[in-house]
């Protein structure tokens, strides 16, 4: 086929897809058999595959004939939807960058300069643009109809046969006559954000609301001067600060043209997001974050709302994080925290669904405590491929417990007087002896012979061959010896700076590291080595960098007291975990676990418990950082801070060394605090997750120093306090400890379930405030059989399935515990047969001791009557025989 360079010849394009000739109107543009493969020019070198476009004569129905036009620019075949019209010369007029894409089996000298191939990325999708140019002179200004958003369009007279929407544009002069031409501009321009945005304008009404008539218009900040700083610092030769963990984007409309993603927290596949939205450099606040944030801000005021704005939702129940996806003078919903409330429900459907959303939510946050509050076994571990820049995250160890002990000596071995001597001597080559075992038996033979033969190799080549730089001191007295050819020390080959991958354990060399002079270091490349990203105003992430031995960034200091890594740079930032994203109320199937959690420079925590996620340990044996190595305690204090849960529900009265604030609240009884009237005022402490729920109800302040404490909520009612807890309906009702959260989640799940079957509110409240106020028992345990030969084990529960569990892991049984029997050999069946029982057996106990002593004061008083009587009668034989004597 010859054509021009950036031209197909003039033609017809009819409204059946069919593009002919003006000359030759039997000859249509086809697409032939032939397979292209060849490079667009000598500047790109993108490689093409695709089938040649010839002209061949008409056929009737044939699809590879008919050509269908986008509404982005782009013609395709009918026989090949997938495939677009692609121009395979250089748009530039050089006859030396043309190409040469001669087929095999045709004349020599005889080229395709257009194909249709697949659709390209970046700057090569210009050879897949095109226009239609019309010039005929009895129809001057066809271009004008034109339905493209672009002005370069009508500056160069371009033409379009579809609109936006797809569908033909009648208003053209069918058929149409012109020149096919490539590399049109794109038919959606995108706005340049140098010249600002428009301050987007929503009618927003209270959540729930019917009447329109309290709608109030309310207009977004401008933030035009703002993005402008923006972007030029983050695109001034840098990189673009973004988020972690996303899925793909998509373009805002209105205010703000910038590329966002999907956020985990939206629901459906066009959402919102802050993906590659530049970060403020003063604040963790994206722009469009801070965006949203000052909009919900403007709602609370002009709306007189009685809580922050903290929600927003369109006319259909769909939440919005941002105002991308939110079109001028839309009607939106503002939210204090509550679910949306469809104003065309009845009243009564209204407060049953919010009531169900108030327990949905509760349930969300035990299930992601239970979730998070036993992290096992997670260690640190490299994502992706080992080079400079590569982020940090924790995950599963790779190795199963067996292999992890075959990579620890034994005390045994260790303390035996054979071994003391030659314990130093021995112990790097124990080690690879282990790590060489555990290799050769994942390996095949195949890959055993390469390794011998590797090593055969190996111990051919001379000592300086052999030696690594990083392993070459020179401030020792010891270098010429090292450097000597009489000596032959154990060193790191080269060959083995390459990480080795067992099948089995494909991740092994991710999570091996070594701490030495400060540096932790990768095992399998000791010259990357644990460094800190430059990030202002926000925590700064922790990734892989190239060693450098003046940059005190990459320095780090192990506390063994406190389990923490501590930064050399600033003594106030350790190592840490960052926790994950929240779930959704209403979607159960999301799993949120600490896997694949980034790892982060944050500030240390004062207090003792709470700070799980900045605890670590370091295996010297097998190389492994391990992450959350903390007590039990504090495990839980930390996931309950995260989840906001009470936790005075986690560990009850325990009084611990935790992150609490100061509240003054009104209390009916109690004998401190300034009277007011028939209530005083008392100063409690309460947890993280219950101050979070008094923001904006009380003045709050953060303890300043470390106080052991149990959160006053648990016990507002004995105190006569207003309960305002962690929990929207469950406060006092459930019971999170170690062996009681996860009957108590299953319980509440399955409540849950059946009452969202009820059609009655009241019905709906009666079975959540009929719930009994947790309080657990106090019991001491014996084996069957035992009775009091051992010492009982003192047990806490609020549960049968709880108590059992418990007396599982005291008592050391080597099945579960099944049945729960008294002293007396009752079978307890349920919480309320063991409170009766105590209760009979204190009262059998109390009748026991009150007969025995009475029994005893009967006794007494006997002994004195008779006493009483042997007194007188020695007293009138003493005065008889006085009379006598008298």
């Amino acid at each position: 086929m010859t054509c021009g360079r950036q031209t197909l010849s003039s033609g017809f394009f009819s409204k059946k897809g069919y593009i002919y000739c003006k000359s030759m109107p039997q000859l249509i543009l086809s697409v032939s058999d032939m397979k292209v493969e060849t490079k667009l020019s000598s500047k790109f070198h993108t490689e093409v595959q695709g089938y040649g476009v010839s002209v061949q004569k008409k056929m009737v129905g044939n699809p590879h004939q008919q050509w269908g036009f986008t509404p982005d620019g782009f013609v395709y075949s009918m026989a090949y939807p997938e495939l677009v019209l692609t121009h395979l010369g250089n748009i530039a007029e050089n006859e030396e960058s043309q190409v040469k894409n001669e087929i095999e089996g045709i004349l020599s000298g005889h080229v395709f300069y257009a194909a249709v191939c697949n659709k390209m990325q970046g700057k090569d999708v210009r050879f897949q643009r095109w226009a239609l140019k019309q010039e005929r002179l009895d129809n001057l200004g066809q271009w004008k109809h034109c339905d493209v958003q672009n002005l370069d369009w009508n500056k160069l007279a371009l033409s379009w046969p579809v609109k936006q929407d797809g569908s033909w544009n009648e208003s053209y002069d069918w058929p149409m006559e012109g020149f096919l031409t490539c590399g049109a501009p794109p038919i959606k321009k995108k706005e340049d954000l140098k010249k600002g945005s428009i301050p987007l304008r929503l009618n927003v009404v209270k959540n729930g609301e019917k009447h329109m008539y309290s709608m109030t218009p309310v207009v977004g900040p401008d933030l035009t001067n703002m993005m402008k700083d923006v972007n030029k610092t983050s695109l001034n030769g840098k990189r673009r600060h973004t988020t972690p963990h996303r899925s793909p984007v998509h373009k805002r409309s209105k205010s703000s043209e910038k590329v966002v993603a999907v956020s985990p927290r939206t629901r459906d596949d066009t959402k919102d997001s802050v993906d590659d939205d530049p970060t403020l450099h003063c604040h963790q606040f994206t722009l469009q974050q801070l965006e949203f944030t000052l909009f919900l801000e403007r709602c609370t005021a002009l709306l007189n709302l009685p809580l922050a704005a903290r929600r927003l939702f369109d006319e259909n129940g769909r939440e919005h994080f941002t105002l991308n996806n939110l079109q001028r003078d839309q009607l939106v919903y503002a939210s204090c925290g509550e679910t949306w409330i469809d104003p065309r429900l009845t009243r009564t459907e209204q407060q049953r669904r919010l009531l169900l959303a108030k327990l949905a939510q509760d349930v969300a946050q035990m299930r992601q405590y239970c979730a998070l509050r036993d992290p096992q076994n997670y260690v640190l571990e490299v994502e992706g491929a080992l080079m400079s820049g590569a982020n940090l995250l924790i995950n599963q160890c790779c190795l199963s417990h067996q292999d992890q002990e075959l990579l620890v000596p034994t005390e045994d071995n260790a303390n035996s007087p054979s071994t003391v001597y030659s314990q130093d001597s021995t112990a790097a080559q124990n080690k690879s002896t282990v790590e060489q075992y555990l290799k050769d038996k994942n390996s095949s033979a195949h890959e055993r012979a390469h390794t011998k033969s590797e090593q055969r190799l190996d111990n051919l080549k001379w000592p300086w061959e052999r030696l690594l730089n990083d392993d070459i001191n020179i401030d020792t007295e010891d270098d010429e010896h090292q450097l000597s050819p009489h000596h032959h020390p154990h060193q790191q080959p080269i060959s083995s700076l390459k990480p080795k991958v067992s099948p089995r354990h494909p991740g092994l060399h991710l999570q091996k590291f070594r701490f030495s002079d400060g540096f932790i270091c990768l095992a399998s490349n000791p010259s990357l080595v644990v460094g800190v990203s430059e990030q202002e105003g926000r925590a700064a992430d922790v990734i892989l960098v190239k060693k450098k031995t003046d940059d005190i960034s990459q320095r780090w200091i192990f506390i063994k007291d406190d389990s923490t890594i501590q930064s050399r740079f600033n003594s106030q930032f350790v190592m840490s975990v960052s926790m994950p994203s929240e779930a959704p109320a209403d979607d159960e199937n999301i799993q949120i676990s600490y896997t694949g959690c980034r790892v982060s420079l944050q500030h240390r925590k004062g207090s003792r418990f709470g700070k799980a996620n900045q605890r670590w340990h370091i295996e010297p044996d097998t190389g492994f950082l391990r992450a959350f190595y903390a007590s039990e305690e504090d495990k839980e204090i930390t996931a309950a801070n995260k989840a906001n849960v009470c936790t005075y529900a986690v560990r009850h009265n325990d009084e611990l060394d935790q992150p609490g604030y100061i509240v003054k609240m009104q209390s009916t009884g109690g004998s401190t605090g300034r009277s007011t009237g028939s209530k005083q005022e008392e100063e409690i402490i309460v947890c993280t997750a219950c101050a979070r729920a008094m923001r904006g109800r009380q003045k709050l302040q953060k303890l300043s120093t470390n106080i052991d404490f149990t959160c006053a909520m648990g016990t507002a009612k004995d105190k006569g306090l207003k309960q305002v807890g962690s929990f929207q309906c469950l406060n006092g009702k459930v019971d999170l400890s170690t062996y009681e959260a996860e009957n108590t989640l299953q319980e509440w799940e399955s409540q849950l379930v059946t009452l969202r079957e009820e059609t009655s509110v009241r019905a709906i409240a009666n079975q959540i405030s009929a719930a009994n106020t947790v309080k657990p028992v106090k019991v001491y345990a014996y084996k069957n059989g035992e009775g009091r030969l051992k010492p009982g084990h003192h047990i806490v529960g609020s549960s049968i399935v709880g108590i059992l569990d418990q007396c599982t892991h005291c008592l050391g049984l080597t099945n579960a515990a099944r049945r729960l029997y008294t002293l007396d050999g009752q079978i307890i069946l349920d919480m309320d047969d063991l409170v009766n029982w105590a209760v009979g057996n204190y009262r059998q106990l109390l009748e026991d001791h009150h007969k025995k002593e009475l029994a005893r004061s009967h006794k007494s008083t006997h002994q004195s009557d008779a006493h009483s009587a042997l007194t007188l009668h020695t007293f009138a034989l003493t005065q008889q025989s006085f009379d006598d004597y008298a």
